[in-house]
């Protein structure tokens, strides 16, 4: 049975690439030659374990934005260990790399942070949860995915951004989680609200102008207490705060544009998790960046043609 879900898998990346269309995956084909053999080239030169985390950071990505929960559950399957054979083999690559190479704290680095990503609970939690009675009052009426989510959320996130505040002296715990709380976003863009409380909310046009607006706004506003911090003790390290930052700014424009590319009234989700897993993968690499502001460009064309269906102007 795992063996078809992974087969199911497969098939959801080939539809993927169907998306695209002919002309980028042509130019998809033509950059991932380069950024593959430059990639291989990187991590078995490595020598740190720290780079087994960038497979912990891939493999966070997929798994707190996966929204299987009912579907494995109907399949009366396994789920944890569901989650150590795809993790296992979304990272086998760089395992082999770094084995090629000699780096074997990095794959013991890597190996363990994917198993306890795996451990973790499901992030479609109950919706029993006594913090739903929370108001978010604070938050914005066009922000209610986030109102949603955080209320799901609120007493472990809260819990990691303590923890994280305080430890934010070392400059590895800053960045990965000022990234990580772009991947959080991500979370909030995979279910679709009907026509009426899209109307509702947007009652003017520009839409995806106040999306954008507004998760960029509130994403910043989460990371000031780290960015303080690392002007703090990592000021000669400014211009990495400043990529982190970019980069989690464009991981959360991804996935406005892709929620509204396929949006649909009758739509309950649009199922992103491949679609990050692809995107938040490729941004890690410089050489590969590129083609993802392509990528970018492509959903966001389409998020402006699909809304026009549904809204007057935008």
């Amino acid at each position: 049975m795992i063996g078809r879900i992974l087969d199911f898998r497969l098939r959801q990346i080939i539809r993927l690439f169907k998306e695209i269309g002919a002309i980028y995956i042509v130019l998809l084909i033509l950059v991932c030659l380069g950024f593959f053999l430059g990639l291989v080239e990187a991590l078995i030169r490595s020598e740190t374990m720290l780079m087994g985390l960038i497979g912990i950071m891939i493999i966070a990505s997929v798994h707190f934005s996966r929204k299987d929960a009912g579907f494995l559950r109907m399949l009366e399957l396994d789920r944890k260990k569901l989650y150590v054979a795809e993790y296992i083999l979304l990272t086998l690559p760089m395992a082999i790399a770094y084995l090629v190479g000699g780096n074997f704290g990095a794959i013991l680095f890597q190996t363990i942070g994917v198993l306890f990503i795996a451990m973790l609970p499901n992030p479609e939690i109950s919706s029993h949860s006594f913090t739903n009675r929370l108001d978010l009052n604070f938050l914005p009426k066009a922000a209610f995915e986030a109102k949603s989510q955080l209320r799901r959320f609120a007493i472990p996130l809260g819990l990691l951004y303590i923890i994280c505040l305080l430890t934010s002296k070392f400059l590895t715990v800053a960045i990965v989680f000022i990234l990580l709380i772009a991947l959080f976003f991500t979370s909030f863009f995979d279910e679709v609200e009907g026509k009426d409380l899209l109307e509702a909310i947007h009652f003017k046009s520009g839409i995806l102008t106040a999306k954008v607006k507004t998760y960029l706004g509130l994403y910043y506003l989460l990371c000031i207490p780290f960015m303080v911090s690392f002007f703090i003790f990592h000021l000669e390290y400014w211009y990495l705060l400043l990529a982190v930052l970019f980069l989690g700014s464009t991981v959360i424009l991804f996935n406005i544009f892709y929620k509204y590319a396929h949006y649909g009234p009758h739509r309950r989700k649009v199922y992103n998790s491949m679609a990050n897993s692809i995107f938040f993968g490729s941004i890690l690499i410089p050489f590969f960046y590129p083609i993802t502001l392509l990528y970018l460009i492509f959903y966001w064309r389409k998020a402006r043609k699909n809304i026009r269906m549904y809204y007057a102007e935008d």
